[in-house]
């Protein structure tokens, strides 16, 4: 009633409406003059949303403006030390490569940018290595996002156009970042990546070498010398998928995988059996199924479908392993004891919510209150006490090679993300709960969901691109 009464120039718009209509006018302009010119509601002009977005002009790299205007909306100095921990993400997107020319600069966008420095060491490698040193156009964008461990904040940090990244290039962005956040008076706590090549070499460039292969470094010191920790995480949701996809590569699509654990093998034809025999007419109770969620599109997997979580949770799942314990077959025992594994392990770093572990009647999702929570001592002892027995169960099998002595096992890479983050999420759930303030701790902080839902919307944003350029990535960032 306000907005209808008072003329447009007067009108002060609130916050969280001018956020809606930014977000609506980004997905489609079109659409938002048609639901503002309809008269129903009223809603910001085209021009007002303008200044909001472009307030900075936009660059790779870390924007000054753009922290320095989240550090004062935020009140970042006032916040108790607590608050001021935050896990910083790191994710890479693809996009479309091209130029585009910035009016408000007067640039190119869409070649190569890894920062100052990062560019001119590549840029005086090819001209000692080449005579050849045309600029590269980007092929993606890595972005760094900064997420409260005990607080909802969470914000864009920085972002650069990239086209192959070495592990030197991702140190330099990560230093700038974690320096550009510590004047802003906030810790970085963890660094959250996948189990990207470049991502882990940057775990044992920052960490050094562990203790064995399977048991690598699992932090590094804070260089601003407050005796502090960073902690790597390597993205549960990611390792998930990955435990799922040696499975399903036990014997079975690229066949790189022969599972066997305590003499039984683990394939995943024993869940494609399951599921033919669950929803199977021979049964003596047809249409009643144990597993109604499994579906044809959860066991022939396309590369699609493999990024799908939700897939991967619904087939790593107790309800599959409950079912496949009813089919009474004594060689699943140890595809059964995966399954329930992994299931739990997933649920000890998904507490997302107070009560998602009361309204889900699972006692793994209820949020951790304590530092003697029995659940650290099960994944470190328990779920990595069973990963380490497999590991080392096949090297002495005789008779086999090498290649074929590790195929028995899930991939050592695999074991090595789970045992990185399990040591780091315990360690830092216990140091955050001896805090003066702290009541609880929710391991879903900890995961790389913010900056895929960030990336989304930037895809979504694009119509019917799947890609974005730099510079429409930019203004979205300015708009966040």
């Amino acid at each position: 009633m306000e907005a209808a009464s008072k003329p447009a120039k007067q009108m002060r718009w609130h916050p969280a409406v001018l956020r809606w209509a930014i977000a609506i006018h980004m997905k489609s302009a079109s659409a938002y003059s048609i639901v503002r010119e309809a008269g129903y509601l009223s809603l910001p002009h085209p021009s007002t949303l303008y200044k909001y977005t472009h307030f900075t002009n936009p660059h790779t790299g870390i924007n000054s403006e753009l922290l320095t205007k989240f550090y004062r909306d935020n009140n970042i100095s006032s916040r108790k030390k607590h608050e001021k921990y935050v896990a910083l993400l790191m994710d890479e997107m693809k996009i479309s490569s091209g130029l585009a020319f910035s009016r408000s600069t007067g640039r190119l966008i869409g070649f190569c940018d890894i920062g100052s420095i990062s560019s001119e060491m590549e840029d005086f490698e090819k001209r000692c290595t080449s005579d050849k040193t045309e600029p590269v156009l980007a092929s993606h964008v890595l972005l760094f996002m900064a997420r409260g461990i005990t607080t909802s904040l969470k914000f864009p940090v920085a972002y650069y156009a990239t086209a192959s990244l070495k592990a030197s290039q991702l140190h330099e962005m990560t230093y700038e970042v974690i320096t550009a956040l510590k004047l802003m008076d906030l810790t970085v706590l963890c660094l959250v990546s996948d189990g990207a090549a470049s991502n882990r070499r940057l775990y044992q460039n920052l960490g050094g070498k562990g203790k064995t292969e399977l048991s690598p470094a699992h932090f590094c010191w804070n260089w601003f010398g407050d005796e502090e920790k960073i902690f790597f995480i390597c993205d549960v949701p990611h390792l998930l998928k990955t435990l799922r996809n040696n499975m399903e590569n036990s014997n079975w699509s690229r066949k790189t995988r022969n599972l066997v654990f305590r003499g039984q093998k683990i394939q995943w034809t024993d869940l494609i059996s399951f599921m033919e025999w669950d929803q199977g007419r021979h049964r003596t109770t047809p249409g009643l199924r144990f597993a109604p969620k499994l579906t044809h599109e959860h066991l022939y997997l396309t590369p699609g479908l493999r990024m799908k979580v939700r897939l991967a949770a619904q087939v790593m799942s107790n309800t599959v392993a409950n079912g496949l314990e009813l089919m009474k077959r004594k060689e699943l025992g140890s595809a059964i004891l995966f399954l329930r594994k992994v299931n739990k392990f997933f649920d000890c770093l998904n507490v997302a919510r107070l009560d998602q572990g009361t309204r889900s009647r699972n006692e793994n999702l209820k949020p951790y209150t304590s530092e003697d929570d029995p659940r650290f001592e099960w994944l470190l002892k328990d779920f990595l006490g069973f990963l380490t027995e497999w590991a080392t169960e096949g090297e002495t099998i005789e008779g086999l090679t090498k290649k074929e002595k590790a195929q028995l096992c899930i991939s050592r890479q695999t074991i090595a993300g789970v045992y990185i983050t399990v040591h780091s999420f315990t360690e830092i759930a216990r140091k955050l709960l001896r805090l003066e303030g702290v009541r609880y701790v929710l391991s879903d902080k900890l995961n790389q969901d913010p900056i895929e839902e960030f990336f989304g919307k930037q895809r979504g944003q694009g119509g019917t691109m799947t890609t974005q350029l730099l510079s429409s990535l930019a203004m979205h960032m300015s708009g966040t």
